[in-house]
């Protein structure tokens, strides 16, 4: 083979390969663009919180708190917050800690005082919540996402649905609302529908419903059977594919470089990186307007508790 023809095979290797990277960096700056949405400034009371330290290196991605907003949006509107975890993000340790907080939590939302803090964000977006949770657990709350049901079935069922071993029967029918949980029992391959049903089941049609806790472990589980899931059986194809999802159904205000400083740093993250904290308290009765509700309530010693091993994670020093 002549130094011509090598010369025209090169050419066109490395053609189709800036074609390549052009393409991908297209896809990725037009689901940045479908996904990218700071928060607007709004005149909300929020208590004084730590901080965390300043960069040393700007290519570094120092320790942050970043707020996971599971939404139900019907339509334009966001009727709550049906999942609300807190989780920090350390490079430095390659982990990543999950603290979930129930929806019933009695917390104080600025303007509007005590109530569910999943009204937090029906009241007033993601500022709001945000607002709320760091009043609530004096940490500083530096990013969010939020993720609406559709995404979660959609990406789910992308994957080929993840496994889980369901512990026992659930049953529970809404027709207010469509709800029509069915499982049994077993080791089984969950789709995007079931895997849904199961991270939210709590209440029970045939007997004694779930906790605000035997909930959120199942969400854990969930993540980390997904986490999984896309871990081993990524490709080219099924990027693009969840792309397309992520951008009609996910909202951040995580900057294009944090993004992908983040990939480089957790390109090999699995589920054996997350570690879980719980929020303890007991379930109330308490007024609410001219009625009694449930509320879930968190003592404040149980606060300092947990605002200390989440400093812990980000590495936050007195």
């Amino acid at each position: 083979m002549n130094k011509k023809i090598i010369a025209i095979i090169i050419t066109v290797i490395a053609s189709l390969l800036a074609a390549f990277i052009l393409f991908n960096l297209y896809k990725y700056l037009h689901l940045y663009n479908s996904i990218y949405e700071p928060i607007p400034n709004q005149d909300l009371i929020v208590e004084p919180a730590p901080t965390t330290s300043e960069e040393e290196d700007e290519n570094k991605i120092d320790p942050f708190t970043l707020l996971i907003l599971g939404i139900d949006a019907r339509g334009k509107n966001i009727t709550r917050s049906d999942t609300m975890i807190l989780s920090v993000i350390n490079p430095s340790t390659h982990k990543l800690t999950l603290l979930s907080i129930p929806r019933d939590t009695y917390a104080k939302i600025p303007k509007y005082g005590n109530d569910k803090i999943n009204h937090a964000i029906v009241y007033g977006g993601v500022a709001l919540s945000e607002a709320t949770l760091e009043n609530f657990l004096g940490v500083p709350i530096d990013h969010y996402v939020t993720v609406d049901f559709e995404s979660f079935r959609q990406i789910v069922d992308q994957i080929g649905g993840i496994e889980i071993d369901v512990k026992k029967r659930m049953r529970y029918y809404d027709p207010t609302d469509g709800t029509d949980i069915n499982l049994h029992p077993g080791l089984q391959l969950l789709d995007g529908e079931n895997a849904l049903d199961y991270a939210r089941y709590r209440k029970s049609s045939i007997g004694k419903g779930d906790s605000d806790f035997d909930r959120m472990d199942r969400q854990h589980e969930v993540i980390k059977a997904l986490t999984d899931k896309v871990k081993d059986n990524l490709s080219i194809g099924m990027i693009y594919d969840m792309m397309d999802i992520i951008g009609d159904h996910l909202k951040t205000d995580l900057t294009h470089t944090q993004i992908i400083e983040m990939y480089k740093t957790f390109n090999n993250f699995s589920s054996e990186d997350i570690e879980e904290i719980s929020l303890e308290g007991e379930g109330k009765r308490m007024p609410y307007g001219e009625y009694e509700l449930y509320f879930y309530v968190v003592s404040e010693d149980e606060k300092d508790r947990v605002k200390e091993l989440l400093e812990d994670a980000l590495e936050i020093q007195e």
